[in-house]
């Protein structure tokens, strides 16, 4: 399906327009990460585009900064597919059976 074949509909309000994906495998910029009372902020704190900015801002140790990059990177990271080889047997020899 070719997504840039849809018409969308075009921003037309007081604000700024917000862009949003139009598929669910697309990363927007547009959210954040909210940490409230159980970080300790009164009132909470928005980090917005926490990834694309290696979670500045955020309310947590540089221990568990670094865990959740690392995290995130490796989650991000495309995997490989590569089959296991099978062994060879050393008793294996040519079937003897018949195609017919």
């Amino acid at each position: 399906m070719d997504r840039s074949a849809f018409a969308y509909q075009t921003w037309r309000g007081p604000s700024p327009e917000m862009p949003l994906a139009h598929s669910p495998y697309e990363t927007p910029r547009n959210y954040g990460f909210y940490f409230g009372p159980p970080f300790a902020q009164r009132p909470g704190v928005w980090v917005m585009d926490p990834w694309g900015r290696k979670l500045e801002g955020a309310p947590i140790s540089e221990t568990t900064r670094a865990e959740l990059l690392r995290w995130e990177r490796a989650a991000s990271t495309p995997h490989v597919h590569r089959p296991k080889a099978t062994p060879l047997l050393a008793s294996s020899t040519p079937s003897r059976s018949k195609i017919t």
